[in-house]
Formats: C-alpha cells, sequence, structure tokens
C-alpha cells in the first residue's frame, strides 16, 4: 500500500496490508513533518482488522493515537480502499 500523504497536512501514513491465517490486516504508522525529520505520532502501529466481503475496518489498536488522528486515517482510507 506504501505512504499515504493527507492534503494540506504533514502528516502522512505509512500503511502495510498483512494477511495472516486467512485474515487480512491493515497496519499504519502515523508520521509528521517538521523541517527535514519525519516524527512518528504513535508508539505503536494503528491496527485494523479488513473485512473482506465487505470492504469494512475494524479496529484493532490505536497505537496510541489521538482520536482525531484516528478519524482522519479512517476517512482517509475508505476513499483509497
Amino acid at each position: 500500500m506504501g505512504i499515504i500523504n493527507l492534503p494540506s497536512s504533514k502528516r502522512s501514513f505509512n500503511c502495510k496490508k498483512e494477511e495472516v491465517d486467512g485474515v487480512t490486516f491493515l497496519k499504519c504508522e502515523p508520521i509528521e513533518r517538521k523541517g527535514d525529520i519525519k516524527v512518528a505520532l504513535t508508539d505503536e502501529p494503528i491496527m485494523f482488522r479488513v473485512d473482506k466481503d465487505s470492504g469494512k475496518f475494524e479496529l484493532i489498536s490505536d497505537g496510541g493515537a489521538d482520536p482525531k488522528t484516528i478519524k482522519e486515517l479512517d476517512k482517509y482510507l475508505k476513499f483509497f480502499i
């Protein structure tokens, strides 16, 4: 999947799909640019389980992200997937 940049924002999400025992997971690591430096916005990746039939995401772990970041990521993922 790769890095998803948010329009008019210095934030981006490095997202990767992983399949474990027939279940698809999406792991995203939110980062923000501060000058030339990329700063992680969470201690751990944000994890979603992807329902193959409906394409919906179920939040498994927020990785310590604030609710605004989770909503931003969820909205963006629905647009791209």
